[in-house]
C-alpha cells in the first residue's frame, strides 16, 4: 500500500518547486537528503551528465535528458519515484557518506519509512 501522505508531500513538492529536508528508509538502509522536484532532478542530471560528455553535442544530450523532467512537470501528477539532492548513504559504522551533490533517485513504494529533517 502507497503512502498517501508522503504522495501528497512528493506533489507539494512536484507542483510548488519547494525543497525540504528528509531521511527516507529503504530496503537499502537509510538515505538522506533534500527531497527536489523530478523537473529539477532532471535538469540537475543532464547538466551534470553532459558536462562530462567528452565531446560534441553537449548541448543536445542536456537538453534531451532535461526533457524527461520537463514531460513528468507538465502532467502534474504524482511521480512513482523520489528525488533527493545532495543524497548521503548511513554506512555500516552509523555514519553517512560525505559525498555531496550527489542525486537519487528512488521508488515510492519502497520507501518503508520518513523523518522530515537530516535525521
Amino acid at each position: 500500500m502507497q503512502d498517501q501522505f508522503l504522495e501528497a508531500l512528493l506533489s507539494i513538492v512536484h507542483n510548488n518547486q519547494v525543497t525540504f529536508s528528509i531521511t527516507l528508509t529503504t530496503p537499502g538502509g537509510l538515505i538522506r537528503g533534500t527531497l527536489i522536484s523530478t523537473k529539477e532532478y532532471f535538469d540537475r542530471f543532464a547538466e551534470a551528465f553532459a558536462s562530462a560528455w567528452p565531446g560534441e553535442n553537449r548541448e543536445v544530450l542536456r537538453t534531451g535528458l532535461s526533457q524527461w523532467g520537463e514531460e513528468r512537470f507538465m502532467e502534474g501528477d504524482v511521480d512513482a519515484f523520489i528525488h533527493l539532492k545532495d543524497a548521503h548513504f548511513l554506512n555500516g559504522d552509523g555514519s553517512y557518506t560525505k559525498n555531496s551533490e550527489v542525486l537519487w533517485r528512488g521508488r515510492v513504494a519502497d520507501v518503508s519509512g520518513y523523518s522530515l529533517g537530516r535525521g
